[in-house]
């Protein structure tokens, strides 16, 4: 892939990543490059989840916003995350299987994260 192709999903990435456009968009632009790479591209911290965690609690997101994010996230080869963040992408992408996504949620993945 050449390196003008590499910042432009850098750049999709990063928009992604701090919710700066709306994650349906951002997917299917995302759709045009593919899913393995040879190292991340960018980084999602726990601090950039805090960040959406209270953006929902302040009602400037959904919950809906909330779980779009963490399942477009989830698991791409070229986005790097730590294992807690990982955790909560998991639980995050698949309410069904773990809680919805509340109040509560977002206050335990806070004080998990912090």
């Amino acid at each position: 892939m050449s390196e003008e192709m590499d910042e432009e999903r850098r750049q999709l990435l990063n928009d992604m990543v701090k919710l700066r456009k709306p994650v349906s968009e951002l997917v299917v632009l995302l759709r045009a490059y593919p899913w393995d790479v040879d190292r991340p591209l960018v980084a999602v911290s726990a601090a950039d989840v805090v960040r959406v965690l209270e953006s929902y609690l302040s009602d400037e997101i959904s919950a809906e916003t909330i779980y779009e994010w963490a399942d477009a996230l989830e698991m791409r080869e070229d986005v790097q995350c730590d294992e807690r963040v990982s955790e909560f992408f998991t639980e995050a992408s698949t309410p069904e299987l773990f809680e919805p996504i509340s109040g509560a949620f977002a206050r335990r993945w806070l004080n998990c994260l912090r």
